[in-house]
């Protein structure tokens, strides 16, 4: 009986403490040539990617252009970066990646001494 306390524990408190970074992806199929290439490099989060034109019209709006990347944190943004006039992401691969790494980290405390 202890030891499954003790599983059931352990459990809940690492899903209360695990965040649940994701990069949700976003472009169009006729702006395929323009993907981002580091996208499949990424780590420490899951990637999704969606299809511009499958969005709800309120998703649309936010969006000015694609593709465009946004890293959520517990379903929340945290990071946003959309394409330049030339449809092109021009965010560098580290910038993302640490971003993810940095929202994947423990919250650090103030010091009271």
């Amino acid at each position: 009986m202890k030891n499954i306390l003790i599983l059931i524990l352990l459990f809940l408190s690492t899903h209360t403490f695990s965040q649940k970074i994701e990069v949700l992806y976003m472009n169009s199929h006729w702006n395929t040539r323009n993907d981002y290439e580091y996208l499949n490099k990424l780590q420490g989060a899951k990637i999704i990617k969606v299809d511009y034109e499958d969005q709800s019209p309120s998703v649309k709006q936010a969006i000015r252009s694609v593709p465009a990347i946004i890293i959520l944190k517990d379903g929340r943004p945290i990071a946003t970066w959309q394409a330049d006039i030339s449809m092109k992401l021009k965010v560098r691969y580290e910038t993302v990646q640490e971003i993810i790494d940095n929202a994947k980290a423990p919250a650090r405390r103030a010091s009271t001494n």
